[in-house]
């Protein structure tokens, strides 16, 4: 896994994408649904070849499982229209837990948060792009584009993974697509609780819940 770039180098002007140390653990699918937690995030591998839309509606089964188990219901009790472009959202009375999916070739996540919103997302540093520094410029706003190109080169693309994963999935908790970054971007998203995820090898991900929102 590449080496994290040390925390210090996180500048006071970028903290809202810059991630906590503490890391939430990813179990990965099957295993038990702790029947106390507000807020749930699984990893489902899939074999790297497995079709987007077959691995969508094999997350579907598991988030209908995983909700299941955690509400004490059977899972046709849960209704989970198809809205695509749209981010899942149960149907009533269960429409006010918050559902965020990522997928990647080879390992999908999703998340549940029973008190609202929530957005989570992945990638792998070895899958990043050639044109990231393009990429950062556009998106990342210039505070962090700065930051990165004052890393040594082999710090900064994992950090570039980290602020991307970071962003997308604060996009997703807001219910936002992605745009180039606006200073506004910046004060709607500083108020959400963000934390990375405990993922193997060089897989890099982030949660994100809103400024209220808990981790219990």
């Amino acid at each position: 896994m590449p080496e994290r770039p040390p925390a210090a180098l996180a500048s006071a002007d970028a903290d809202a994408l810059a991630p906590p140390a503490a890391m939430i653990p990813v179990p990965l699918w099957p295993c038990a649904v702790y029947d106390q937690a507000r807020l749930l995030v699984f990893g489902v591998p899939l074999p790297p070849d497995t079709p987007r839309e077959r691995a969508r509606l094999q997350l579907r089964r598991v988030l209908r499982a995983v909700l299941a188990a955690r509400l004490a219901l059977a899972p046709e009790q849960l209704m989970l229209p198809r809205q695509p472009g749209r981010r899942p959202r149960l149907a009533p009375p269960h429409d006010g837990i918050g559902l965020s999916l990522a997928h990647a070739p080879g390992l999908s996540l999703l998340a549940i948060h029973l008190d609202g919103p929530v957005g989570i997302d992945l990638l792998r540093t070895a899958a990043l792009p050639a044109d990231w520094q393009q990429l950062a410029r556009d998106y990342l706003g210039p505070a962090r584009t700065r930051q990165l190109a004052a890393l040594p080169p082999e710090h900064a693309a994992p950090a570039f993974a980290g602020h991307w994963v970071a962003l997308e999935a604060l996009l997703k908790c807001h219910g936002q697509p992605l745009a180039e970054w606006r200073d506004e971007t910046e004060r709607r998203l500083a108020a959400c609780v963000l934390r990375p995820l405990a993922l193997p090898g060089d897989w890099l991900g982030s949660v994100v819940l809103p400024g209220s929102g808990g981790f219990g």
